[in-house]
């Protein structure tokens, strides 16, 4: 991913995308927010305490029905409004997608709870 798409991307609000290293760039554990690290597995990028991550660069909660710790998620994930999705324009979205970066089950999601 160029440098240029990728800090365009970590702007935007509902953006959940790989970095070139294949890890979330914003899934940071945030103590002011009443994040504890101590909570989740996490590791440690570029400074900051995130949460932990496979090998193909997913969450580590992320599970095929989704989030396995919804409900005790940290801030970051709490605050994430797929709807927000709805809003980027088609040129973009189908550059995300194709890109690998977003996945179409997450529209498919804001389109269901927008209704």
């Amino acid at each position: 991913m160029s440098t240029e798409i990728d800090k365009s991307l970590r702007k935007e609000p509902w953006f959940a995308g790989k970095t070139t290293e294949s890890k979330v760039v914003n899934n940071y554990i945030k103590p002011e927010f009443g994040d504890r690290a101590r909570d989740y597995q996490t590791e440690e990028y570029n400074g900051k305490t995130i949460l932990a991550h496979k090998e193909n660069g997913d969450c580590i909660y992320l599970e095929e029905s989704g989030c396995s710790i919804h409900g005790q998620q940290p801030y970051v994930c709490r605050t994430m409004d797929c709807r927000r999705l709805l809003s980027i324009p088609r040129l973009r979205k189908e550059k995300l997608l194709k890109m690998g970066l977003l996945k179409p089950e997450l529209f498919e999601a804001a389109k269901k709870i927008s209704q």
